[in-house]
């Protein structure tokens, strides 16, 4: 009866294995033996009855082949091996390693042998992961009782019923043709039309033992099991769409929604470009890891449950995560290089990983026919229809279709639901994940046991739901009602999302100017790093990306670029320019801009023409070195792509200016942000015949004023000269820049002050320096060309010369400025009390 798939591994079919029988229980999250308790149902023990000595057909479901082989034990009800049915030793400890795919083994019990009660028990090595102490392995377990039983005493599964005139070679008479095996173990959903009540047809769709092999597919106006329901929705796709909301979920798969207010009802329109299954799933956000402790009576058997030590074997532990991948749906294969497996989470932690807990809607076309159901997946295991786990099916309505290679599906469901395995739908933002089938070639992350395998091309099946691959999923963040407000025009737009009852956390404003930038505000309501990132799809690899935060009320702003799914490293060249930065109210903002084009091709996507926005909330950050950790939530990812064109927004004037340079052989000025003629920043230089460089470094501000030396565009390995004006009195430091952090001052100084003003808001310095100097160690020189920077403080200390942060990105010139003091000799520097006069006639001296 049950749609199983999606992300299942083993489970064992015959000998019937316990309920609830999951298919992705392991020596890493689960206790042994088994992984599940003996009677978590609280409905007793049911227990396969076999004759001593006979030869049985052990199959199982396996919806996933990963490398390695098999073992099959009998253990003693408390665990202990008692016997091997399989033929492993020390030196091959698993069996059938050169065919993963196998489901089926013929295993002779042993001679005499008997129990009242013991444990037929699959192993499944994952050849892909290992634990700190040994190999990874799944396991799954059926109760049985082994004796010298008449075959009267057989029972069967099912309903069916062994004949009274039976013998060894007699199976049970099975209550109709959908069940087959000699115990009734198999059965279909349907073998004619008829099964499905006439409102469909009866399809074979899976393979290997992987029941029902043959499944009812609906025609519009019914749904459910067997298509015995009816349903109001009779079209896959309505014309008319605009009062639904748009998400698009990567490039093959999109979703219309909304919810109905006069009947407390969501509807969601899935189109994909597959011809397998596709599915939906939803949880809050917030759950803990304690939501795997239902159903109640299997949660002792997870290692964060309920219950004692575990009975027989240990269990291994787990040391790394393998998979990286933050939008990830399902376990990976594997992390071959890295060599270890994802470990559980803690019960009090947030829920770990994307499948847990979630509620589901899975489902399938062919033509005009479709089957689509409500699912719930507890963990990494295949999920199951809720009425496993002893709910009831939710949908209302439901019609599918599948035309050309796209599938269309379209359902609703109440708001609330009607069981534990439902949850309910509200103004809020959901965790949600998206995932549909794969064909041939299939994205596995790594070499599976597929490999070099006869099935390597049909062991994924048009609609047989097995693992989707890597490739074939994703994660997002949605409000049901609405969770975003997306407005985009020529050259500006804005983009709210995590919304709920018209209050929105996360907010992203942008304009595009007429000088080549965009400038951008954004905001969230959290003390972690925020980030923008832009991105040619739906996904995090491969994305630009913009991430800073505030610390002690100091804005940073960092240019990164995701390569992966790890946290992105920063830029080598930084292209992005912060404006300011806040922290009010619980609310972090940051105001920034940065080019349409830089020169950085290789970090920096070009923002001319379409690409899709993400906003991604932290994640903690250390001020020291910029690490960041994983962001808490799934990322946001716009609906549609944003297009930016410059030249459409002629008329849209920089607040920020533009840099002037007029530089000649022996002297030069850089006039910074100027707007309408006015220059808010200035420096300007003179080069003397007695190797020395006089400056003067203006800036409106009561701050700290800086020019920095730099042989590339970064900050660390800068030379740089700072000072300020303090009550009259001007004063100067020397200092270099290691690292991103606060510089020192240098201990030999080699900077001269001459003199210093703050009048009317413009803090002017006026010093020289050496262009060579004795500080090897601290001090660049001058002679060749160097970036110059000019930075604005920031607070400063005049008991000991300590500074603050810049609040804003300091300017940098575009291009290296060149000194060569052998071309001035004919320009003698001032003498006595004098300082030069900076124009580009030079040598212009006034007397202080």
């Amino acid at each position: 009866m049950a749609m199983t798939a999606v992300n299942g591994h083993v489970r064992l079919n015959y000998p019937k294995a316990r309920m609830y029988d999951l298919d992705f229980l392991d020596n890493v999250r689960t206790r042994g033996p088994c992984g599940m308790p003996e009677n978590a149902t609280g409905n007793g023990v049911y227990k396969t009855k076999l004759i001593t000595a006979s030869t049985i057909d052990i199959t199982w479901h396996m919806a996933f082949p990963h490398g390695g082989g098999f073992r099959i034990q009998i253990l003693h009800s408390n665990g202990t091996v008692l016997h091997e049915l399989t033929p492993t030793n020390n030196t091959a400890q698993w069996y059938s390693t050169g065919n993963s795919t196998i489901q089926n083994y013929l295993a002779s019990l042993p001679s005499g042998f008997t129990c009242n009660h013991c444990i037929i028990r699959l192993l499944r090595n994952a050849l892909e992961w290992v634990t700190n102490s040994g190999p990874y392995i799944f396991w799954s377990c059926a109760d049985v009782e082994i004796g010298n039983f008449q075959c009267s005493q057989l029972n069967c599964y099912n309903g069916g019923n062994m004949p009274a005139n039976c013998n060894s070679a007699t199976s049970c008479s099975c209550p109709n043709n959908r069940f087959s095996g000699n115990r009734c173990q198999y059965m279909n959903e349907c073998e004619t039309d008829a099964d499905c009540n006439n409102n469909g047809q009866c399809i074979a769709i899976n393979q290997d033992y992987y029941y029902p092999l043959k499944q009812c597919y609906c025609s519009a106006g019914y749904y459910g099991y067997q298509c015995s329901k009816t349903s109001t929705l009779t079209i896959p796709m309505p014309s008319n769409l605009t009062s639904y909301t748009y998400r698009k979920l990567d490039n093959s798969s999109e979703i219309w929604y909304k919810v109905i207010s006069a009947t407390s009802e969501v509807e969601v329109i899935q189109k994909t470009t597959s011809t397998s299954w596709v599915g939906l799933g939803w949880r809050p956000q917030g759950l803990r890891g304690s939501c795997q402790f239902f159903p109640s009576g299997a949660a002792p058997g997870l290692l964060t449950g309920p219950g004692g030590a575990a009975e027989g074997e240990g269990n291994a532990e787990s040391t790394a995560a393998p998979e990286g991948n933050a939008e990830s749906t399902a376990a990976p294969e594997g992390n071959a290089a890295s060599g270890n497996a994802e470990s559980g989470g803690a019960a009090n932690s947030p829920v770990g990983h994307p499948m847990d807990c979630m509620d589901m809607v899975i489902g399938s076309a062919r033509g005009n026919t479709f089957r689509l159901f409500d699912y719930y997946s507890r963990d990494r295991s295949t999920p199951r229809m809720d009425s496993f786990f002893g709910g009831v099916d939710s949908l209302t309505a439901a019609v599918g279709s599948e035309a050309n290679g796209v599938t269309t599906l379209r359902w609703r469901r109440k708001l609330i639901g009607d069981s534990p395995t439902d949850h309910n739908i509200t103004d809020a933002v959901f965790d949600v994940i998206f995932a549909y089938g794969q064909k041939a070639p299939y994205s596995h992350q790594f070499p599976s046991g597929l490999a070099n395998s006869h099935r390597l091309t049909n062991y994924y099946g048009d609609d047989e739901l097995k693992y989707h691959g890597y490739k074939n999923r994703g994660r997002l963040s949605l409000n049901f009602f609405g969770d975003a407000t997306f407005v985009t025009n020529a050259c500006n737009g804005r983009w709210s999302t995590a919304c709920s009852n018209n209050v929105c956390i996360n907010n992203l404003n942008w304009t595009v100017y007429n000088d080549g930038t965009v400038h951008f505000t954004m905001s969230a309501k959290t003390d972690k790093w925020i980030a923008l990132g832009i991105s040619n799809d739906t996904k995090m690899a491969a994305t630009d990306a913009i991430v800073g935060w505030v610390s002690n009320n100091l804005p940073v702003i960092t240019d990164r670029y995701i390569v992966s799914y790890s946290p992105p490293q920063v830029d080598a060249i930084s292209n992005v320019k912060l404006l300011e930065g806040s922290k009010t109210n619980g609310v972090t903002t940051l105001k920034f801009y940065r080019s349409i084009n830089t020169n950085d091709t290789q970090n920096d996507i070009s923002l001319n023409g379409c690409h899709y926005f993400i906003f991604g909330v932290g994640g903690s950050y250390t001020d020291s070195n910029f690490a960041i950790t994983k962001h808490a939530s799934v990322p946001f990812v716009t609906s549609r792509k944003v297009c930016i064109d410059v030249n459409q927004c002629s008329n849209s004037v920089s607040p920020l200016g533009v840099d002037k340079y007029t530089i000649n052989t022996c002297s030069g000025r850089w006039d910074i942000e100027c707007v309408n003629g006015n220059c808010p920043h200035n420096l300007q230089w003179n080069i003397y015949n007695d190797g020395s460089v006089h400056f003067q470094m203006s800036a409106t501000t009561d701050k700290w004023i800086s020019l920095g030396f730099s042989n590339n565009t970064k900050m660390p390995n800068s030379d740089a000269v700072v000072g300020w004006v303090s009550n009259g009195q001007a004063k100067l430091t020397d200092r270099y820049l290691k690292t991103y952090l606060l510089p020192a001052v240098d201990a030999i100084s080699n900077v001269n002050l001459v003199n210093g003003t703050l009048i009317n808001g413009v803090t002017t310095l006026y010093f020289n320096r050496k262009m060579n100097t004795t500080d090897s160690q601290n001090d660049i020189s001058l002679h060749g060309c160097h970036y110059f920077f000019f930075g604005i403080g920031g607070g400063y200390n005049d008991a000991n010369s300590d500074i603050q942060p810049h609040p804003s990105t300091p300017a940098i010139t575009k291009q290296k400025i060149c000194f060569d003091a052998s071309v001035c000799s004919q320009y003698a520097p001032p003498g006595g009390g004098a300082r030069a006069m900076f124009t580009v006639a030079h040598l212009l001296i006034i007397t202080i």
